[in-house]
């Protein structure tokens, strides 16, 4: 399966689909079954995601398209990847599990820059907005 290039990274990424054997889905974020639900193992992210959203909301970014793939592992254990981005491709939110239990990473990549999901939640309006000053993100509601 091919690799997902995310503008401004020099290296592709994997693609969340690939591996994938209990649930797979590309398309609009609303539509992905079980995401804004807490099923499919997303539970755990749905605060993530909410958090995520508003805070990238005072920007007049969104996140609108997802690629999910969910895989099973040993024991009856399952590991999910995802990639979301907005409609501008500028901004991108991976999670991704590898097969070994407690493992994951949670990124978010800003114009091809990468910083933990960690990060952008805990910092505060400025914070968010001097990183996206210093990728040179276009950002919406500045464009009006």
């Amino acid at each position: 399966m091919e690799k997902i290039r995310i503008p401004g990274l020099k290296t592709a990424i994997k693609n969340p689909l690939e591996g994938a054997d209990l649930y797979t889905y590309e398309g609009p974020i609303e539509g992905v079954d079980g995401f804004l639900h807490g099923t499919h193992g997303f539970k755990q992210q749905k605060e993530n995601y909410e958090k995520l959203q508003l805070s990238l909301h005072e920007f007049g970014i969104q996140l609108n398209w997802i690629i999910v793939g969910v895989k099973s592992r040993h024991r009856g254990h399952s590991s999910f990847q995802f990639l979301a981005n907005d409609e501008t491709k500028q901004f991108f939110w991976r999670k991704y599990e590898s097969d070994a239990l407690g493992s994951g990473q949670n990124w978010i990549y800003v114009c091809g820059k990468k910083y933990k999901l960690t990060r952008w939640l805990d910092s505060t309006p400025n914070e968010r907005y001097s990183i996206l000053q210093q990728t040179n993100f276009i950002i919406p509601s500045e464009q009006e």
